[in-house]
């Protein structure tokens, strides 16, 4: 029992210290207009991007206040941030009326690029 006991505690803090990032790793933005991310449509208005890096790959999740997430495949780019400012840039291409996720921009000038797919 003790080592059942054990196992659990050495687990519990294996995921804890997963799950505990970096807080730029959280960052919020404003869309004045509709976006379609990953064939989501996220509605104007407030959204969060949350960095989850996996196993060589990066993902970002972004959420929209009133609900609606996609997941999103994205490769990092290097190189100067297009702005000299502290925000956080978002980038959105328009193709046919509609606005999809192109780049992210974070404070630390780390950047990323949407991996759109054939549907997009």
């Amino acid at each position: 029992m003790k080592n059942v006991t054990t196992i659990c505690a050495v687990l519990l803090g294996i995921c804890g210290a997963a799950s505990a990032r970096n807080p730029t790793d959280m960052m919020k933005f404003h869309c004045s207009t509709a976006i379609m991310v990953a064939g989501t449509e996220l509605p104007a208005g407030d959204n969060t991007i949350q960095v989850l890096d996996g196993t060589g790959n990066t993902v970002l999740l972004v959420r929209s206040a009133s609900g609606p997430q996609a997941l999103v495949l994205v490769n990092r780019l290097n190189g100067t941030a297009p702005h000299g400012n502290e925000a956080v840039t978002v980038t959105l291409q328009r193709r046919d009326n509609v606005y999809t996720l192109d780049q992210i921009w974070l404070s630390d000038r780390t950047g990323f690029e949407v991996l759109h797919s054939g549907i997009e």
